[in-house]
């Protein structure tokens, strides 16, 4: 794809009629059919999964929206793509590569639901084009990315939405409010989890043959073009580092943005660390499948756990914690919240519910982005850009650390837990309910390995991240620096 410059963007949309008036973004591209509510939004999806299907159907029904383009790298999931927009009464054309939706200059928006490894880069070049974009979460694959994304959005003008939908959820914001107020209390201490069960990838020593006619250079892109190590081509690329980032990054994309809006979206923790492996099966993933990270919020330990092993041997079963598999609990001095898609529940000390707040999930979450759209006007987002990279850095942040840490053997790791979480006594719970869902999986902890990451220090301004053992300094350096593929490079400087 040719890069071209905002003010070749600008001069092709006079040519072609489709420039009608004014933007509230300052330098931003008056995209014609975002002028009223009676006007056409066209919108391109790239990446049709299973969170591509669901936006063709979602923007499709929209009024006042149409989904003229879809493309994917395999041609199977573009055809059916095309099919499911034919249910909707539109025939959206087809591309295997999506920089063909981005060269269009009828297109208004992208819809980037690609692997995580194309966000960043996907993003940036649809910025150039002069689209504004809905990109799914995590918006990064990296630390690195998100100061360039942002770069892109404020140089070329436009507007972008993060896929983080509990940014749209009405019950969960109300109860969020509410908690400002601490109505408990103080805030002691906070645990998010997203626990869900999911079984091997398979195990395979010989490289595996994509699916029929699709575009492996193009799937890998920025990723290294190396050959394709699993059983299931889709989705599976979640759990090897190249492509994706663990459900820490997946699901947990979700729960340290939630997190951040009980502490306050300014505020920062001083400290990350993680905990866990890639326990029972032995396959081609990469990721861990339970992993407990900590951040220290300035004395308020935060733990954020992701966990797709189940009860126990026997059964995809998966544990809880005061009932909760997927929320965000945080414990005050008089009781205790849970927050997440359901919205917002408020427990006395007793554990009786005295207060809630329902939730729907974020359901306007796509309509709140058209919506801004049409006024353009970024302050209307409800998960602006910064909002999508600022929860990423956390997550990153406890995949760094696990990554840059000691594997061990011979020992469950309370010794090391006690010397470097024993500032925090409320992280021996969460630390003991994992050993004993390991071992209740028959995961034997003198033979297998278990990975304590070190300590790390973050400063967001300037970005600056270190090792508090310094021993682990260099490949933490390392994790911080992505290396990408040529052509498919970001540049340090738009």
């Amino acid at each position: 794809m040719k890069h071209i410059s905002r003010r070749e963007m600008i001069t092709r949309m006079i040519k072609t009629g489709t420039i009608l008036g004014t933007t509230k973004v300052i330098g931003a591209p008056a995209l014609g059919r975002a002028g009223s509510a009676s006007e056409s939004i066209r919108v391109g999806v790239i990446g049709i999964g299973n969170k591509g299907w669901q936006h063709i159907e979602t923007f499709g029904r929209l009024p006042g929206v149409d989904v003229v383009a879809i493309s994917d790298i395999d041609p199977a999931r573009l055809a059916e793509g095309r099919k499911k927009a034919e249910g909707l009464s539109y025939r959206p054309d087809g591309y295997i590569d999506g920089r063909h939706i981005l060269d269009r200059a009828d297109i208004d928006a992208v819809v980037i639901a690609t692997p995580n490894h194309w966000h960043g880069l996907q993003t940036i070049w649809a910025c150039q084009a002069g689209k504004h974009v809905y990109v799914e979460k995590p918006v990064t694959h990296n630390l690195w990315e998100g100061a360039r994304m942002l770069e892109a959005e404020q140089q070329y003008g436009v507007l972008i939405q993060a896929g983080t939908q509990n940014r749209s959820n009405p019950g969960l914001a109300d109860a969020l409010e509410y908690l400002k107020t601490r109505p408990l209390g103080a805030i002691q201490w906070i645990h998010g989890l997203f626990w869900k069960f999911r079984g091997s990838i398979g195990y395979v020593t010989s490289p595996q043959t994509p699916p029929p006619g699709a575009d492996y250079n193009l799937f890998c892109g920025p990723a290294p073009l190396t050959p394709l190590m699993r059983k299931t081509f889709h989705y599976d690329w979640h759990w090897q580092w190249a492509t994706g980032n663990g459900d820490m990054g997946n699901l947990g994309a979700h729960t340290t943005d939630d997190v951040r809006r009980v502490l306050g979206d300014s505020v920062y923790p001083k400290r990350i660390m993680s905990y866990g492996g890639r326990f029972v099966h032995r396959d081609n993933g990469e990721t861990p499948n339970a992993h407990l990270a900590v951040f220290d919020y300035a004395g308020i330990p935060v733990f954020i756990e992701m966990r797709s092993l189940p009860t126990g041997v026997g059964t995809e079963r998966m544990d809880h914690v005061r009932g909760i598999r997927n929320g965000t609990i945080v414990q005050c001095e008089d009781g205790w919240v849970n927050v997440g898609r359901g919205g917002g529940v408020f427990y006395d000390s007793s554990g009786k519910k005295v207060k809630s707040f329902a939730g729907d999930a974020g359901a306007g979450h796509v309509e709140n982005f058209i919506a801004a759209l049409r006024a353009n006007d970024r302050s209307l987002l409800n998960a602006p850009l910064q909002a999508g990279v600022a929860a990423g850095e956390l997550f990153h942040l406890a995949n760094v650390s696990y990554r840059a840490g000691d594997s061990l053997r011979g020992h469950d790791g309370r010794a090391l837990r006690e010397q470097r979480l024993g500032a925090f006594p409320q992280s021996e719970a969460p630390f003991d309910h994992m050993i004993a869902m390991l071992k209740r999986n028959e995961v034997d902890l003198e033979t297998s390995s278990v990975c304590f990451g070190p300590w790390l220090s973050y400063s967001p301004t300037p970005s600056e991240v270190r090792s508090e053992s310094e021993p682990h300094q260099a490949m933490v350096e390392s994790l911080l620096t992505p290396t990408y593929r040529e052509p498919f490079t970001i540049p340090a400087k738009l």
